[in-house]
């Protein structure tokens, strides 16, 4: 529980640095600096072959474009002539043309000016060190000359042919690099919040199927970002040779898209959505097996194509879903969705505008002029659908929990329930044996005297004390029901206890064996009632149950009781044919002493009495010596 504990109050401080974290990222957006971008002009021809020599190429007619260049996925090259204008520079000063993004295959450059014919070559397919420095992404260099000039590049890629260049000199490049990092960084480390929290709370819940599949889906995003963004290239350790960090980034993107259909067919099964939309999320068990045996195969830019396509469907397929949830209106609290509909429908909503732009412009549909939006725009969709899927399974959680208290209450008030129930069935066994028990003995009498020919007095005597002990008996039933109900009220008035125990004892039928010793006491205000009924029946039982003809002593005196003053009254006897009575159970219900049940008794007298004492703020104890059962009641002066 202690480590439940704390793993909560972690979560809850991770969702405010969460907040922070996302204020930040957004804050830094655009990461680029003003640098100056000495290419002035670009053209590009599609080689659909992909066999142009470069003397080929460039005796043909090329499209000018602006911006990114954007063609999505092909299987054509594409040739890129670029107008270089040093502007102001000196000759001979170093170049940097800056390639993105870092999961094209291969580029090549042609200088012919400095005589420069293909042999510079970047891409994920090529080792890092064919760049002029480190970096998450491509550069080579180029010599700024004097003139402007035109450099060509060959773009040959199994991935959304999207690229971006620019010609910076080399401090501008680097720190365009550096901010872009940064800001990753802190992308990656957001990402890492969304899946440690998702961890976290699937192992406080690990029967949550919908919890585990989307922590395994910001472990794919995770993955996925970490390749589209260059850091597979970057670090790819050595032992994992045998794949390339080009098509383990290409793995994580299907299985990323798969996850992603997963996890929505999860979510909406906790919804009553149409089933036939629900069989539709059932194409990523089948596409993405196919998928994955096509990049294996070879037809990499094929498979990922089909996966682009699929992605964009994502968000219309689960906003369809969102829209076909009924009403709930009608349904019982517990019945109800854990997240509202108008909440599913907003999350929906927005996850649809955001993959719309990203992959709109991965697969050529969308023209950004800004570079930003294309290539980082789609980082937004592992970024927004964590965060907010985040925050829904959170309102989630909050609703289960919320649910199992309710569940948890319903249930321990039900075994209360269940458990009184017993008690009470139990308690009429135990009354019901007790009747049958103690009733039948003088009943047998009555009936006996009722049916003789010839009655005597002492016969007629028999059935009178007979019918007095089923009256007793019947009369401490009632009084313990009363009891047990709260219906008895203490109302207090003046007494002298040395005089109502001398009068109560005057009435007695064997008065003449109880031994009084009254000391003088104080007037005390409590119930007088209650209190001839508790004396009443401490002397009765050592009567009744004591030694035969020996006496009853009775005293009666002033003491203090835990620094309050108060009157002590003490019933003492010798032990008779019924013995000694349990001190652990002496003010249990029912319980008779095993020598008690020769003569009719409830077993309620001392129970009764103790439960009266307590109504009347008196204390009674059973503290026997080692002659005598001796029974003490302490009453407080005034209640």
């Amino acid at each position: 529980m202690r480590a439940k504990f704390f793993l909560r109050r972690y979560i809850n401080r991770g969702q405010r640095l969460l907040q922070i974290a996302l204020l930040l990222l957004f804050s830094g957006l655009p990461f680029a600096s003003q640098a100056q971008d000495r290419v002035t002009e670009r053209w590009v021809l599609e080689d659909a072959g992909a066999d142009l020599r470069f003397e080929q190429a460039r005796a043909m007619p090329f499209e000018r474009y602006t911006g990114v260049l954007k063609r999505g996925y092909s299987r054509s090259a594409f040739w890129v002539r670029l107008r270089v204008t040093p502007g102001g520079l000196s000759a001979e000063q170093e170049l940097i043309l800056r390639i993105r993004p870092s999961y094209i295959d291969d580029v090549q450059l042609y200088d012919p000016v400095y005589g420069i014919d293909g042999e510079a070559r970047v891409g994920d397919i090529h080792p890092q060190g064919n760049n002029t420095y480190s970096s998450l992404y491509f550069n080579l260099p180029l010599v700024a000359g004097e003139q402007p000039r035109d450099v060509w590049l060959r773009l040959k890629t199994t991935s959304s042919s999207l690229m971006d260049v620019e010609v910076l000199t080399r401090e501008e490049a680097m720190t365009k690099d550096r901010r872009h990092e940064l800001a990753f960084t802190l992308f990656l480390a957001l990402l890492m919040v969304f899946l440690l929290w998702a961890l976290m709370n699937w192992l406080m819940d690990p029967q949550d199927r919908l919890l585990g599949v989307f922590t395994l889906k910001q472990l794919l995003a995770l993955c996925f970002s970490l390749g589209y963004l260059g850091y597979f290239k970057t670090y790819w350790p050595q032992w994992l040779g045998f794949l390339s960090p080009d098509m383990a980034t290409s793995i994580f993107v299907v299985l990323y898209a798969s996850f992603a259909y997963i996890f929505d067919y999860v979510f909406f099964q906790e919804y009553r959505v149409n089933r036939w939309l629900l069989r539709v999320y059932t194409l990523a068990f089948v596409t993405t097996p196919v998928l994955l045996l096509m990049l294996m195969s070879g037809f990499v830019s094929q498979a990922l194509g089909i996966n682009g396509m699929l992605t964009l469907g994502i968000p219309f397929l689960s906003l369809l879903s969102a829209l076909s949830i009924p009403s709930s209106a009608h349904l019982k609290e517990d019945e109800r969705p854990l997240v509202p509909k108008f909440l599913v429908v907003m999350l929906y909503s927005g996850i649809a505008v955001v993959v719309s732009i990203s992959t709109f412009a991965v697969l050529g549909l969308l023209n950004f002029n800004n570079p930003e939006w294309a290539f980082n725009g789609f980082l937004l969709y592992p970024l927004f659908t964590g965060a907010t899927l985040l925050l829904t399974l959170q309102i989630r959680a909050i609703g289960i929990r919320k649910r199992r208290m309710r569940l948890e209450f319903d249930l321990h008030a039900a075994e209360q329930r269940a458990e009184h129930e017993e008690k009470k069935r139990v308690e009429q066994g135990r009354f019901l044996a007790m009747l049958t028990h103690e009733l039948k003995t003088p009943l047998s009498v009555v009936s006996m005297v009722m049916g003789a020919a010839n009655k005597t007095q002492s016969m007629t005597d028999r059935a009178i004390v007979s019918l007095d002990d089923v009256n007793s008996v019947l009369e401490r039933c009632l009084q313990t029901d009363r009891l047990e109900s709260a219906f008895i009220r203490a109302e207090t008035s003046p007494c002298q206890p040395g005089r109502e125990v001398e009068a109560l004892v005057a009435t007695l039928r064997e008065a003449e064996r109880v031994s009084l010793q009254l000391s003088p006491t104080q007037q005390i205000e409590t119930d007088v009632v209650l209190l001839r009924r508790i004396v009443a029946n401490l002397v009765d039982n050592a009567l009744k149950y004591g030694a035969e003809s020996a006496e009853v002593d009775v005293s009666v005196e002033s003491m203090d009781g835990q620094g309050q003053p108060g009157v002590l009254l003490r019933v003492c006897n010798l032990p008779g044919r019924a013995g000694w009575p349990d001190a652990e159970k002496v003010f249990e219900k029912y319980y008779r002493a095993p020598g008690a049940h020769k003569t009719t008794g409830s077993g309620l007298g001392l129970f009764l009495i103790e439960g009266l004492a307590t109504v009347i703020h008196a204390r009674l104890r059973y503290q026997p010596s080692d002659t005598h059962i001796i029974f003490t009641l302490w009453l407080p002066n005034s209640m």
